[in-house]
């Protein structure tokens, strides 16, 4: 038998999420800083990446930090509470931010493209099957600049 496939998940395989939320957080307070207190912006840079990893853990929420149905949700809820807001977003600014900005923030883990292109010249056919929205998983894709390599995207919503 000859393998003709080769699947792949996206966090911590080709996504290193722990980065890719370091630059989410990154980009999230750039874009809201004109509605932050920039008095407090070393305290809330602290506090937004500590808030992502304590309700996103890795991907895999616990049900205790889920104030909402989603990670993006209760995401942007906690931020909300704990930032230091001159003028606080609505909590669907703030969960539509996560939905379009933060897959386009993936980063990849560390040879994951030229992996990917090898096997692409070698005529695998590739495919992603994962946990998540699939929206999510095809903004995470084009963040990360490999939606091109893929012949089927499968999550679990």
């Amino acid at each position: 038998m000859t393998i003709q496939a080769v699947l792949f998940d996206l966090d911590n395989t080709l996504t290193h999420r722990d980065q890719s939320v370091q630059a989410f957080s990154h980009h999230l307070l750039k874009s809201f800083a004109s509605q932050l207190d920039q008095q407090n912006a070393t305290e809330d840079a602290l506090k937004t990446l500590d808030i992502i990893r304590r309700i996103d853990n890795g991907g895999y929420p616990k049900k205790e930090y889920l104030t909402h149905p989603s990670i993006a949700a209760s995401v942007a809820h906690a931020l909300i509470q704990e930032l230091n807001w001159e003028v606080p977003p609505s909590l669907a600014t703030l969960t539509e931010f996560w939905f379009e900005q933060f897959g386009l923030s993936a980063v990849a883990m560390p040879g994951a493209d030229n992996l990917l292109e090898q096997l692409k010249q070698r005529d695998y056919k590739l495919a992603v099957i994962s946990n998540g929205g699939h929206a999510t998983r095809l903004k995470i894709l084009e963040g990360l600049g490999f939606r091109h390599y893929f012949d089927a995207v499968f999550s679990s919503e």
